[in-house]
């Protein structure tokens, strides 16, 4: 087993006994992290790359421990600099345009709308998304972003859990790939009925409406990996495209922790 780990690419490392860093082609960081070290070397066994390419992955055996929990995370570094020189840029604008027009007040209105706009803009740019598995209990989704505030999605227990999919999502030009869950989600539908108050042997019962409520059952999708890839589109600063096999080997573990 330990050979499998020579054959790693320089920007795949272990950075402690617990997680395993990803440097991407675009310059973002995806860490898997394991809850012990034996669960790390086993689930690397299902990992497409470093396998040998006459072999098929495997998945873990019978006889070897499933992960209790997997966090997968995927964050970016951002630069400073480059926010540091747009304001910078459109500060010498504002002083322009206020001298062409001879204005403070014009000087202090576009600035400050600048101000607006850009906190505006990063309230809503993702910096780290992660996904949590739990084996027997379900999943979790959380995202970072650039103002620091996080926001987390609805724990799904593993009964609702339906299965894992790989999704393309197809514009004019791109074709992205992402992780998704499929789940159920219940929802009632009441129907009130109302018996008549006369002519009823049960006098006492014919005082109070009859609802019966139905439960419906209906099937979603929710993207886990990237989690950028949902209906409000929130901009995730930085790439968001993962390689196909690292989420070959997020559908591979999560189907290992959750239905193993």
């Amino acid at each position: 087993m330990f050979p499998v780990f020579h054959s790693f690419h320089p920007s795949q490392k272990i950075i402690d006994d617990l997680s395993l860093l990803f440097r991407l082609p675009c310059g973002c960081n995806l860490i898997y992290r394991f809850p012990d070290k034996s669960s790390l070397i086993s689930c690397l066994t299902s990992y497409p790359v470093i396998v040998n390419i006459n072999q098929d992955p495997r998945l873990l055996s019978s006889l070897e421990s499933v992960p209790a929990w997997i966090e997968v995370r995927h964050s970016r570094n951002i630069s400073l600099s480059f926010w540091f020189i747009m304001t910078v840029l459109w500060m010498l604008v504002c002083c322009s345009v206020g001298f062409i027009a001879e204005s403070y007040f014009v000087q202090l209105t576009l600035f400050f709308s600048a101000v607006i706009f850009i906190y505006m803009h990063l309230r809503n740019t993702v910096t780290e998304e992660s996904l949590l598995l739990i084996s027997g209990y379900g999943l979790q989704t959380s995202s970072r972003y650039f103002t620091g505030r996080r926001s987390y999605s609805s724990f799904i227990p593993v009964e609702r859990i339906k299965g894992f999919h790989l999704i393309d999502s197809i514009s004019p030009f791109t074709i992205c790939t992402y992780l998704s869950c499929e789940f159920a989600k219940v929802t009632s539908s009441s129907t009130t009925t109302t018996s008549p108050t006369t002519a009823d042997p049960q006098k006492t019962e014919s005082l109070f409406n009859k609802a019966s409520t139905t439960l419906q059952t209906d099937y979603d999708l929710l993207p886990l990996m990237p989690i950028t890839m949902d209906n409000k589109q929130i901009r995730f600063k930085g790439c968001d495209r993962i390689p196909l096999p690292y989420l070959v080997w997020m559908l591979r573990l999560a189907n290992t922790v959750l239905f193993h």
